[in-house]
């Protein structure tokens, strides 16, 4: 895939981009894969800020293929997909040194006005600045995320310095970072989850008090494990592992 629409970044995997097995981590690949992103937005309007807002996630789908080593080279491409005048969809294709698809990912994203931080009803002057590929990664769309009715809170959290992004508010990776502190550390250290699914409601802000839990399901043989992080009786995010 070679067009004007693809934005292809290149890295490697650092030392702290490790897991336990020496792999590049999860947490590592969503970093990553949100970078591009930002790049294009500021090839074309100079700034990761649009003239209306700026681009806030609502969801992320993931699904690894095949696990990237430390030090290894790597090369992302991403795309805008899909819009409909209000979200936009952007795809992502990672690629592992021998030019193999590792993983792919798709995501959903709003716009929201600096100022008034509500958001913006009409986005097509914006997203009509961007290059559109219309390639999907995934056949059906985003999972329909709910709050399990058994939940199982196991992890209070305040929110940190280090949480914070520029936007103000909890970072999307660092929710993926607190629903990991949430499940068993056997689950944590012995399961290689390779699809990763996130859904953001609500934002979390400085030291604000989360409360974690997680509901152990079996699907098709395998454990899938869905972590709510709330605020009081607001849901901020529900991920799904698997």
């Amino acid at each position: 895939m070679q067009n004007d629409e693809v934005l292809e970044c290149e890295y490697v995997v650092r030392f702290d981009d490790m897991d336990n097995e020496r792999k590049l981590s999860n947490i590592a690949l969503l970093k990553y894969l949100e970078e591009p992103g930002g790049v294009q937005t500021k090839q074309i309007f100079g700034s990761m800020v649009t003239p209306k807002g700026v681009w806030i996630l609502l969801n992320w789908r993931v699904k690894k293929l095949k696990e990237v080593a430390w030090n290894e080279k790597f090369k992302i491409k991403t795309w805008p997909a899909k819009n409909n005048g209000l979200y936009c969809i952007r795809n992502f294709e990672l690629y592992n040194e021998k030019n193999e698809l590792a993983t792919i990912a798709s995501t959903k994203w709003v716009l929201v006005d600096n100022i008034t931080k509500k958001i913006v009803r009409d986005v097509k002057d914006i997203i009509a600045k961007y290059p559109e590929y219309n390639k999907m990664l995934f056949e059906d769309d985003f999972p329909r995320l709910k709050e399990p009715k058994d939940i199982e809170y196991t992890y209070n959290y305040t929110v940190q310095r280090h949480d914070i992004d520029v936007n103000g508010h909890v970072n999307n990776v660092a929710y993926l970072e607190i629903a990991y502190e949430a499940i068993p550390k056997e689950v944590y250290d012995n399961y290689n989850f390779r699809n990763i699914d996130i859904l953001y409601k609500h934002s979390a802000f400085l030291g604000e008090e989360l409360n974690v839990g997680y509901e152990r399901e079996i699907v098709d043989g395998k454990e899938q494990y869905t972590i709510v992080i709330k605020t009081n009786d607001k849901v901020n995010a529900i991920v799904r592992l698997s």
